[in-house]
């Protein structure tokens, strides 16, 4: 990260008073556009540093992500174990606390993830896609006048597979939560009821619940081979 700053890969950088949950920030000047240069860290993962871009012209938006495209990242193997490990470190990115949105996004770009899509307004309001295992894991993050929301998705590892995923990272990141889950019916693929798990924070009568769910439309327990890892709050 100071290596970073020293080599000066920008017109002018300068040291800046870091926010809420990063420890090193760096911000650019003489530019058309906000350029910063962050260091968090993500537990269970370790330090990360990223750039966050705020007022850039869309047709560079573009080129940047045709050239992120063109980058090699682990994460875009399509293997079984790849799907596993890119819905884990999505959601370890999607429910770390103390980030700033932008920063978050940042972060998905750090660890390999392809930016499969960008909507930005003029409200304010802007929704990131992002894609990992060949395009088998996607994140929709959005911030901007409403809460904050990230929710990853997959088409190739089923609620029961999901909700081991959710019990290794939400316990490493949320340690006073409580484990809930819900019983469906038997999934014909694997011959096992299906098992969505969710964690619940105890202190709180309408505190988050960070769980998992069948993608699409179905409202209940089921194995379909698809997940959601979703956060919410009780009401």
């Amino acid at each position: 990260m100071d290596q970073f700053a020293r080599g000066n890969r920008f017109t002018s950088i300068a040291p800046a008073q870091p926010g809420q949950g990063v420890s090193r920030r760096y911000v650019a000047s003489g530019l058309p556009f906000t350029a910063e240069v962050l260091s968090y860290s993500i537990p269970g993962t370790g330090t990360v540093a990223g750039l966050v871009f705020a007022g850039v012209d869309p047709a560079s938006v573009s080129r940047m992500q045709t050239a992120s495209a063109e980058l090699p990242a682990a994460a875009q193997s399509g293997g079984q174990d790849a799907v596993a490990a890119g819905a884990e470190q999505a959601l370890r990115l999607c429910i770390t606390p103390g980030v700033q949105p932008e920063a978050r996004a940042s972060m998905f770009l750090s660890a390999g993830f392809q930016q499969a899509g960008l909507e930005a307004y003029d409200n304010g309001d802007t929704t990131h896609y992002f894609t990992a295992a060949g395009g088998a894991v996607t994140v929709q993050l959005y911030y901007g006048n409403m809460p904050e929301e990230c929710v990853v998705a997959t088409s190739r590892l089923g609620v029961t597979e999901a909700s081991q995923v959710l019990d290794r990272v939400v316990p490493q990141i949320y340690p006073g939560f409580v484990r809930l889950a819900e019983q469906g019916p038997v999934d014909p693929s694997t011959g096992r009821a299906a098992l969505c798990a969710r964690y619940e924070d105890p202190t709180n009568p309408i505190g988050m619940v960070i769980g998992v769910a069948p993608d699409g439309a179905a409202n209940s327990c089921i194995g379909n081979g698809t997940s959601r890892f979703y956060q919410s709050y009780r009401v």
